[in-house]
């Protein structure tokens, strides 16, 4: 329905899958849909394979800081998680 109003969706957000297969899933429903980036909170121990799929399927994530409570209100928490991940993995403040 998008493509035949000529619209791109570039981006997708806040979703957090659960499971490896469900992060697969995800990136392969963005690859078709032509999505560059998504935002997302994941766990950090997924960030090392979530940097696998963004290489693999050329897709952004974005680890987005929601208020005190999420796990990333901290900047440093959030600079500590990304930082031996993939150069697509990147940070969305607000």
């Amino acid at each position: 329905m998008l493509r035949s109003k000529g619209i791109q969706m570039l981006s997708y957000r806040v979703i957090t899958p659960k499971t490896y297969i469900d992060w697969e899933l995800l990136f392969k429903f963005a690859k078709e849909m032509g999505i560059q980036n998504i935002v997302s909170e994941p766990n950090e121990e997924q960030i090392p394979c979530i940097s696998k799929l963004c290489n693999e399927y050329q897709i952004n994530l974005a680890i987005h800081n929601h208020p005190k409570a999420s796990h990333y209100w901290n900047l440093h928490i959030l600079l500590a998680a990304v930082k031996e991940a993939s150069p697509r993995n990147g940070l969305v403040l607000t």
